[in-house]
């Protein structure tokens, strides 16, 4: 390990000695190896970026191996197994063993004196051992024991037994910083540990992986002491007594944990603030939903397993990664599916949910198109058959081969400064595989949660202006004087104030997660139910009018709803709603950003001359002219200006449009246009117009 050490701190490669160390310690330090390297290599600009990781950042348990049988990471105490499926439970088997070896698996229910037991032969693919067996399906609920015991080939025959267990829906909470940004930087946290506390969600359940990355695909990872090493990035990921186990989060919310920081009073430090607030949220909106239609409670298996700083490369094998084009593959491409997704793929899950993209934005993707192979929305759909292959394969065959997959699009101000002329709309776009919504062919039993208008309410400007926090009167803290520039006199506006909880590096991190997963809990509930609306209008058609554009959404997508079209500023270009001008879009929906100042267009809205027909996008008022459609206004423009598209929510962009969100702040959820009832936001779109027709970029259909 010492050599180890060296070679990380150093930045040298050293051969390592491994003469008398278990097989088992020998994987894990080449996957600490790894997993160092890969944390190093993060871009720069991102959260839990580890830019400033050091060795002692690497946590090692005591040297000696295991000896007994043990289960493999994500069995613990408390889990949650998946009911109405046939649940596999796997791990390795006792140190050291021979083949021919096989474990005994013994299931015990409360309250009922006959278990079941069940056999394994014990295989060695991995070099440390492997056995799975699988379980005859359960209702929701129950509350079960589950031992392992060598029984052959092994020297010792302990047993190994966990306890609690229970059977409800598991998911899987995958991605990147905004995946993992913990419930410490979220709006909403305290009146969820009060829920909590009250009792209001007992059936929710929570595990955290660490994180990891290999180089080959890890199926079995032995959890806790017994993997005797493993790496916490950065912040949200030092030890705790989430990680590796499963936790009550009615019971983990009253432990605490010393993981303060200085704008945040220690009685809020509830262990739980180290979780991931969109994984967390969604159990809750899900319960409350279940609840609304009269379903009875069901044990919810939240699972964070986010990397911070990752690339979809990274998630992906290098095979599946090189079926497209224009792809960013390097030397951790394929490490966070050997370490974060291959430990899972026997585990039984409902559903994945997905947050990821903000490093994919403008690195390799600028142009992604599905018909072409091109970038992210190849990618995507490549990644998400990769995972449903993995799960419910040959192998493994313990998930739904067409188990639902959660998409969140990448929230205004997340685009790590990669999201300019309209690059953040074009990668909006390939998160549908280039179909403007989920689901569709490319991309079956998926669903989208919006996040564009989810944006922080927030400029990072205002804490320096005072227009955002109460701090001007504790010297210990900041001292600041409010500005007399801030519009907004009452610094905590619906909750919003930074003394209620802090941005973790800027509104690349948008705190207002809870409105999101409520969004994603519902596609989740309705995709399983196969009923109701799974997003907000989706554009159907368009037509070219002498002095307007009408679009016209989908009826039968809106489940019965309408179209609504929320009052917005429209002298500060607010509409969300942008005209092409003087240009048309290349057959892939693409354009070649114009050179010229497109303020000098803009400036037109205000009635100031413009001179010469520049190529640009300029915004466009809007208005609801039937239940599901609405005109866009180009009556303004001059006569000698051509259009050539239309598209809505496509730039980096909140819905407040040019509001200086430093003074105050931009309400989430100020994008014009949304579904009556449900409130969810348009899918974003874009089409192509001429001067006689107007229609939808393949392979969207309009």
């Amino acid at each position: 390990m010492l050599l180890l050490m060296l070679s990380l701190l150093l930045g040298i490669s050293v051969e390592v000695s491994l003469a008398g160390v278990s097989p088992l310690q020998a994987r894990v330090a080449a996957i600490e190896m790894e997993s160092v390297a890969i944390a190093k290599s993060l871009p720069a600009m991102e959260v839990f970026r580890t830019a400033e990781y050091d060795e002692s950042r690497v946590v090692r348990g005591p040297p000696s191996p295991p000896t007994a049988a043990l289960f493999s990471a994500g069995f613990s105490d408390n889990a949650v197994l998946q009911r109405n499926a046939k649940a596999a439970v796997y791990g390795i088997p006792g140190q050291p063993f021979s083949l021919p070896a096989s474990v005994t698996v013994t299931v015990t229910e409360t309250g009922n004196p006959t278990p079941q037991t069940l056999t394994a032969s014990v295989t060695n693919e991995s070099g440390i051992g492997e056995w799975k067996v699988y379980l005859d399906p359960h209702v929701a609920g129950g509350d079960y024991s589950i031992s392992v015991q060598c029984t052959k080939g092994c020297v010792n025959s302990s047993s190994t037994s966990i306890k609690n267990i229970t059977f409800g829906d598991n998911y899987y909470c995958a991605g990147q910083s905004n995946m993992q940004l913990i419930l410490l930087h979220t709006f909403s946290r305290n009146k969820t540990f009060a829920d909590l506390v009250a009792g209001k969600y007992d059936n929710l359940r929570l595990y955290q992986h660490p994180q990891i990355a290999a180089q080959t695909p890890q199926w079995v990872y032995p959890a806790g002491e017994a993997s005797q090493v493993y790496v916490a990035s950065n912040y949200g990921r030092t030890p705790s007594p989430l990680q590796f186990k499963w936790n009550i989060a009615a019971e983990a919310v009253k432990m605490n944990a010393t993981i303060g920081d200085y704008l945040h009073p220690p009685a809020n430090l509830s262990v739980l603030n180290t979780f991931g607030g969109i994984c967390m949220y969604f159990g809750q909106a899900l319960t409350d939903i279940m609840r609304e239609n009269g379903e009875p409670d069901v044990p919810l298996g939240l699972m964070d397993v986010s990397w911070g700083g990752t690339m979809i490369e990274q998630w992906s094998t290098n095979a599946t990664t090189d079926k497209c084009q224009n792809t960013t593959k390097n030397k951790g491409s394929g490490t966070l599916y050997n370490g974060m997704v291959a430990p899972f793929a026997n585990f039984s899950l409902t559903a994945w949910l997905w947050y990821q993209g903000e490093n994919n934005i403008g690195r390799g993707t600028k142009n992604p198109y599905l018909l072409d192979h091109m970038g992210y929305a190849c990618q995507l759909p490549n990644m998400i058959s990769l995972w449903r292959e993995t799960f419910s394969g040959s192998m493994a065959n313990t998930t739904s081969p067409m188990a639902p997959f959660g998409v969140v699009d990448i929230h205004a101000g997340g685009s790590e400064g990669q999201g300019g002329d309209g690059a953040m709309g074009n990668f909006r776009w390939a998160q549908t595989a280039s179909y403007g919504v989920l689901p569709n062919p490319a991309m079956p039993r998926t669903f989208m949660a919006n996040a564009y208008d989810l944006g922080d309410p927030w400029g990072k400007p205002c804490f320096n202006l005072g227009c955002c926090t109460d701090w001007s009167n504790q010297p210990d803290l900041h001292n600041i004087t409010r500005s007399p520039t801030c519009i907004e006199k009452d610094p905590n506006v619906n909750g919003w104030c930074w003394d209620d909880t802090t941005y973790y590096m800027g509104p690349i991190h948008a705190r207002p997660k809870q409105p999101l997963a409520k969004r994603l809990a519902l596609g989740a509930y309705n995709t399983l139910r196969e009923k109701g609306p799974l997003s907000g209008p989706v554009i159907s058609s368009c037509k070219r009018m002498p002095q307007s554009i009408d679009i016209t959404f989908n009826e039968t997508l809106l489940e019965g709803d309408t179209v609504f079209v929320q009052s917005y500023n429209s002298t500060a270009n607010a509409s969300g709603l942008q005209v092409y001008i003087n240009s048309t879009l290349e057959e892939n929906g693409m354009f070649t950003p114009s050179s010229h100042d497109c303020q000098q267009i803009i400036r037109y809205n205000k009635n100031e001359p413009v001179y010469g027909n520049i190529s640009c996008w300029i915004y466009a008022d809007i208005k609801l002219t039937s239940p599901n459609t609405i005109s866009v206004d180009v009556s303004k423009f001059p006569s000698t200006w051509t259009i050539g598209g239309i598209r809505y929510a496509w730039e980096d962009r909140y819905g407040c449009g040019d509001m200086n969100m430093a003074l105050q702040p931009c309400p989430f959820g100020s994008h014009p246009i949304i579904a009556n009832n449900t409130r969810l936001p348009a899918m974003p779109f874009i089409v192509k117009v001429t001067e006689s027709s107007c229609g939808c970029v393949a392979p969207q259909q309009c």
